[in-house]
């Protein structure tokens, strides 16, 4: 899974985000849009890993850790 978030000002209290669902080998399964929740964009911190679950978690896909 690879997240973009896109651009946003600094005054923002949400932004948008494109996600992309990949196979192994690069083929696209999924694509999309995603805007956190202002609760989400105030926990976001310095992790940006926190954007990638935040997007994972409202459609539904566990990212697994190998």
């Amino acid at each position: 899974m690879s997240v973009l978030i896109l651009n946003f000002e600094t005054s923002a209290t949400t932004c948008t985000t494109y996600y992309e669902l990949k196979t192994e080998e690069g083929t696209v399964l999924s694509n999309g849009n995603y805007t956190l929740t202002e609760e989400e964009f105030a926990a976001w911190g310095t992790d940006n890993e926190w954007v990638t679950e935040c997007v994972a978690k409202a459609i539904g896909v566990t990212i697994l850790s190998f």
